[in-house]
């Protein structure tokens, strides 16, 4: 595997115990960065060295600005963030409940927003750039019959991750959005 070196560069990844996640995390570490890996559940999840395991819901701003400061706390810095912390729900878009329309919404599209602000904050006060990266979707791009609430929140992230991208061009801060297709994850396998 091809791999920049990324020796003395600290990441966080969110949804990073699992699927898509668990696979950014285990690239970064093999290019040589310190991980944090954020999850919701950490249960059963080892500390090293390289790896640091922080619990937080990514849709509670209270936890995402303390999962920010343990990571400084833990590695002395931070230069990139994944948000990769996503959930899904099946249903027409006329049946798709209220309830599950807010925690797809939550999840998908608050949770890009408020990591990456506590995210954004740190990289402009420490003055050397860094990535901000949103796991968007396929389905950010497209419609597809029974998502509509992911669909809708994946559109979300690439609109967000574009003005992001405007705004903090001038701090040395690149913001993107990789869009991946159907991945046969736990998430998928569950549909």
């Amino acid at each position: 595997m091809y791999c920049l070196d990324l020796t003395g560069k600290v990441a966080i990844v969110t949804g990073g115990t699992q699927g898509i996640g668990k696979a950014i995390v285990d690239a970064l570490l093999d290019c040589g960065a310190k991980v944090a890996a954020v999850d919701i559940n950490i249960n059963h999840h080892q500390t090293t060295d390289q790896l640091l395991y922080v619990q937080a819901d990514v849709t509670n701003s209270d936890q995402v600005n303390n999962m920010v400061e343990t990571v400084i706390e833990s590695f002395g810095r931070l230069d990139i963030l994944v948000n990769n912390a996503g959930i899904s729900s099946m249903d027409y878009a006329v049946d798709i409940k209220e309830v599950d329309w807010d925690r797809v919404m939550d999840v998908n599209a608050k949770g890009v927003y408020l990591c990456s602000q506590a995210a954004a904050k740190v990289l402009k006060k420490q003055g050397d750039g860094g990535k901000i990266i949103n796991i968007s979707s396929q389905a950010g791009k497209n419609g597809y019959r029974l998502m509509g609430s992911y669909v809708a929140s994946k559109h979300a992230v690439l609109g967000f991750t574009k003005v992001m991208a405007i705004e903090l061009a001038k701090d040395q801060i690149n913001v993107n959005a990789v869009c991946p297709g159907i991945v046969e994850t736990d998430m998928k396998k569950k549909k």
